[in-house]
């Protein structure tokens, strides 16, 4: 990643604390709506209380925050793999999580979505 792309992903800050669990309510919705063999995954009471949806937006928040040092998120990171571990969760999975996580970015921030923001 470049010093531009880490510009430009540190400005999401203020987006992601603003509406960042409105982002991934929306993401999950669209993923499990779309892919609904992945509901056997996700916990659905953690997704009914929106602990889920906190979890990942303050995992996201996080990563844009400490994008000059993610090193800093180690430790979230160690759980995160390990949870996903004892999940069994596979590469394929990730593929279909990704391509809906920046399906939902384009959606929801529509025109702030710019093309060099999703690619970084």
């Amino acid at each position: 990643m470049n010093a531009s792309q880490k510009e430009l992903i540190k400005a999401t800050v203020p987006i992601l604390k603003k509406n960042g669990n409105d982002l991934i309510t929306y993401f999950y919705q669209r993923m499990l709506s779309n892919n609904p063999e992945l509901k056997n995954i996700f916990n659905m009471a953690n997704q009914a209380s929106g602990k889920q949806q906190n979890a990942l937006s303050g995992a996201v928040l996080a990563y844009a925050e400490n994008i000059e040092n993610p090193t800093v998120l180690i430790n979230t990171l160690k759980s995160i793999g390990n949870k996903h571990v004892s999940l069994n969760i596979q590469p394929e999975q990730y593929d279909i999580v990704g391509n809906h996580l920046i399906g939902s970015i384009k959606e929801v921030l529509g025109d702030l979505a710019t093309t060099e923001l999703i690619d970084a």
